[in-house]
């Protein structure tokens, strides 16, 4: 009887193998695929010894027995550890690493603790760097405009209205005085972990070293604490404590300057109050949903028409939007992000 036999290829060779042994063979390379995912490499370096192995036997039939033994010799690579070095799969980037540390460690004078010195001290320079940005940042920003009147370009024209006083910006230690004081500190720490590499003067700048980390600490510890103030011992002061000041802005259109509800702090409260006063929606404008813009020449001449009965300080130039039962609210901030609610500019007049 003669015995079915199959031809397989491993590697570009081909092997005859005995019908009993295809099993063995299938299952071998799942469970070697399983064990080399994302290591094609193994897989190819496995499969190559399985074939240098079969080769031995000569140009029979690979038998079952034939086979297992083959797989025994071979074997299954060892499972992936899992801080498995980078530089394993990438030798390039470990030759290149090692040229790199090689080189430091060769014009730091050979010695971990020179390279260490050095490290510390580039450190110390980014930060230096970094707080210094930081303190011309803080400076420029407390450089804001005071409070008074100023021009702001809006999409349905300008508008003059009213410029709150800034908060004063923190005081020491949360400033930008404290971001110089980093930027100094880590100045000393760069110079003196650098000098500590010769041998002149250790003591006098390991004590420079140290006696500028320890400032850094306690400025930094000195800042937290003034961050963590319990919540029922802080006092408001300034502009935050004072009450909101709601003010008329003015759209400057139609060769005049409209009465306009413009500050999103105050908008509501302006609203309110003006519907107190008896102001009451008396032409509504169309408003693109677009830009929430207005075309111009319908708003002139809606105000136009409004201006022959109304004193100017009776028309009011208001966005507003309308409840389910078509009551109308003042449009607020938080209703930029809800596509369900519609604004619309409307002019407002009393009497």
């Amino acid at each position: 009887m003669k015995t079915k036999t199959h031809i397989v290829s491993l590697q570009g060779q081909d092997f005859v193998i005995s019908a009993a042994a295809e099993p063995a063979l299938l299952d071998h390379l799942k469970q070697l695929q399983h064990a080399t995912r994302f290591r094609p490499g193994v897989y190819r370096q496995n499969v190559e010894g399985l074939r240098d192995v079969l080769l031995t036997g000569g140009s029979k039939p690979v038998s079952k027995k034939r086979f297992s033994e083959a797989i025994e010799l071979v074997g299954l690579p060892e499972p992936r550890r899992p801080f498995e070095p980078i530089t394993q799969h990438f030798p390039g980037l470990a030759l290149k690493s090692s040229r790199v540390w090689h080189t430091i460690r060769y014009r730091s004078g050979s010695s971990w603790w020179q390279t260490l010195l050095i490290v510390v001290s580039v450190a110390a320079v980014l930060l230096a760097v970094s707080a210094g940005f930081t303190a011309v940042w803080l400076l420029l920003a407390g450089h804001q405009p005071q409070e008074g009147w100023s021009v702001v370009q809006t999409s349905i024209g300008p508008v003059r209205s009213w410029m709150v006083q800034p908060q004063a910006m923190p005081a020491w230690p949360l400033n930008w005085m404290s971001y110089i004081v980093y930027c100094l500190l880590f100045l000393l720490v760069a110079v003196a972990a650098w000098r500590l590499r010769q041998k002149k003067h250790r003591f006098v700048y390991g004590l420079v070293l140290l006696s500028s980390v320890v400032f850094a600490l306690l400025l930094q510890n000195t800042q937290s604490t003034n961050l963590t103030i319990p919540p029922e011992s802080k006092v408001i002061t300034g502009s935050a404590a004072a009450p909101l000041r709601s003010k008329i802005a003015y759209l400057q259109q139609c060769g005049d300057e409209i009465p306009y509800v413009f500050d999103g702090q105050t908008n509501g409260m302006l609203f309110r109050q003006l519907r107190d006063d008896g102001f009451q929606l008396v032409e509504p404008l169309k408003t693109r949903v677009s830009d929430g813009s207005i075309d111009t020449t319908e708003l002139c001449t809606a105000y136009d028409r409004l201006r022959r009965d109304h004193p100017k300080q009776n028309i009011v130039l208001q966005l507003y939007t309308t409840t389910a039962d078509d009551t109308l609210r003042p449009y607020e901030f938080s209703d930029i992000g809800n596509s369900q609610v519609t604004s619309s500019y409307g002019l407002f007049a009393k009497g």
